[in-house]
C-alpha cells in the first residue's frame, strides 16, 4: 500500500477502529466495574483513573480475540 492509498482509506479505517473500540468497551464495562468499584471511591481522580486502566487490561485482552474479525 502506498502513502496515497493509505490516506484515501484513512477515514474508513478510523471509523472501523472507533467502532471496534466502542464494542470492546461496552463488552467489558460491567466486568471492569466489578473489579474496581470497591476501591476507587477512596482515591483521588488521577489515581482512580490509572487504577481503572490497569484493572481493565485483563478483561479487554480476553475479549478482543472474540470481537476482532480475522
Amino acid at each position: 500500500m502506498n502513502l496515497l492509498s493509505f490516506f484515501r482509506r484513512r477515514p474508513a479505517l478510523e471509523l472501523q477502529l472507533a467502532t471496534l473500540v466502542r464494542t470492546v468497551s461496552e463488552a467489558c464495562q460491567s466486568e471492569v466495574w466489578n473489579r474496581v468499584r470497591d476501591q476507587v471511591f477512596d482515591m483521588d481522580v488521577a489515581e482512580a483513573r490509572g487504577y481503572i486502566r490497569a484493572r481493565a487490561m485483563a478483561p479487554v485482552r480476553d475479549r478482543i480475540p472474540a470481537l476482532v474479525p480475522s
